[in-house]
């Protein structure tokens, strides 16, 4: 009994020192755990706020053309409307006619918002096409739904959907995007296209 208490003695300073270690170890592991934990969170929450930003983004880009003072390219907040980019654009001028323009529609990132002069919004039904015996071609960016109608081959129904279309998906680029209209086919398109501008 007496020789083990002197060898534990004789190697306590050795018994600590690994005890010691041991203590020291286990916590630097733990902590090193911890850290790698925070940088793989860190790393992950650029992502997420990079998506939410594109996702709600405060502003959108619209192309004002026709007969308007500064005609170009505007950025305009996503809650603007055709009457925030017309104003933006410098208003109207003395020639533009704003009959067939919905001003009160919600504007859509990298649509074209097209003002006619007075000469341009002339409607089919008038005098001089009359006369000549051909019709003027009707704006589907800007036509009205009565305007529409004066298209052979589009209704009320027509007219509606061709409307609904443009104040979601925001204004044609061109003719034969009408197709993307529901109830508007490949052949209706074919019959009617020489009508049309945009």
């Amino acid at each position: 009994m007496q020789s083990v208490k002197l060898w534990m003695m004789k190697y306590r300073v050795w018994f600590l020192g690994v005890l010691i270690l041991l203590v020291c170890g286990s916590s630097y592991w733990i902590h090193r755990q911890t850290q790698i934990q925070q940088e793989v969170t860190l790393k992950a929450a650029p992502k997420t706020t990079t998506n939410s930003k594109k996702s709600t983004s405060k502003y959108l880009m619209v192309d004002v053309q026709g007969a308007v003072n500064r005609p170009g390219v505007y950025q305009l907040a996503a809650t603007a409307r055709v009457y925030d980019a017309i104003k933006r654009a410098g208003g109207t001028t003395e020639a533009a006619s704003l009959k067939g323009v919905n001003q009160a529609q919600k504007l859509h990132d990298q649509s074209q918002i097209y003002v006619p002069n007075q000469a341009e919004a002339v409607s089919p039904t008038d005098d001089n096409s009359a006369t000549n015996g051909s019709s003027a071609t009707v704006n589907l960016n800007s036509a009205t739904e009565t305007e529409l109608q004066n298209i052979s081959g589009i209704g009320p129904k027509k007219a509606a959907a061709i409307i609904d279309y443009r104040q979601s998906a925001g204004s044609f680029q061109k003719v034969e995007d009408l197709i993307k209209v529901k109830g508007i086919g490949a052949k209706t398109l074919e019959s009617i296209k020489d009508q049309l501008s945009v």
